[in-house]
């Protein structure tokens, strides 16, 4: 009796855990080379901010992440202009902005479509809150994610600045058909025991 429970609970949980499955970003991005630079009076009073030349590159991987990247690595941001004239800070906006890489298999997009700026009261810094998705052909379908820029020209002098980007988004896997299978199996398992007990 006691292993005929055992296997009733294997059974179920081995399908359960794998369709639970979650994929971690957790990761930064800046600039290499190129030649980041601002628009305005200061960079708290910037109407746009230009994210320079590529190539971009990982500078920071965090614990748990599963983008497939390493540092060095390069992601791909579109566009390299944003536009903030006129939003006060805690004001937000939209904004068409994408960041992609690839990874093994699989190529990463996250499509931010809004954001919240804060505008430091020191005249060299600047931060933009984005949301969007994240999409991954096969593993995750428009998932939300968030990302954060820090801007600042720490010198304040000129109009040349330098930023980071960074993100920790936890997205839900597609199960895959494999996964079905599994689950399958699992219940087929179940519907064999059932048969057994009953003597059918």
């Amino acid at each position: 009796m006691r292993r005929t429970f055992l296997f009733v609970l294997f059974a179920l949980a081995l399908p359960a855990a794998a369709l639970a499955g979650t994929v971690t970003i957790d990761f930064g991005v800046a600039p290499h080379g190129g030649r980041p630079t601002f628009s305005g009076s200061s960079l708290a009073n910037a109407t746009t901010l230009n994210l320079g030349a590529e190539p971009y590159q990982v500078n920071e991987v965090h614990p748990g992440d599963q983008s497939g990247l390493a540092i060095g690595d390069s992601v791909r941001l579109s566009p390299q202009t944003l536009h903030i004239a006129g939003i006060p800070s805690g004001g937000g906006g939209t904004l068409d902005f994408t960041k992609s890489w690839r990874a093994g298999h699989h190529t990463f997009t996250e499509t931010f479509t809004s954001f919240t700026l804060v505008r430091s009261p020191s005249t060299h810094s600047i931060a933009l809150a984005l949301s969007g998705t994240l999409s991954v052909p096969g593993l995750v379908a428009s998932e939300p994610a968030t990302a954060v820029f820090n801007f600042n020209n720490a010198g304040g002098f000129g109009r040349t600045m330098n930023w980071s980007m960074t993100e920790h988004t936890v997205a839900n896997v597609i199960p895959e058909p494999g996964t079905l299978s599994l689950l399958g199996t699992g219940l087929l398992g179940l519907a064999g025991l059932a048969r057994r007990k009953l003597g059918v």
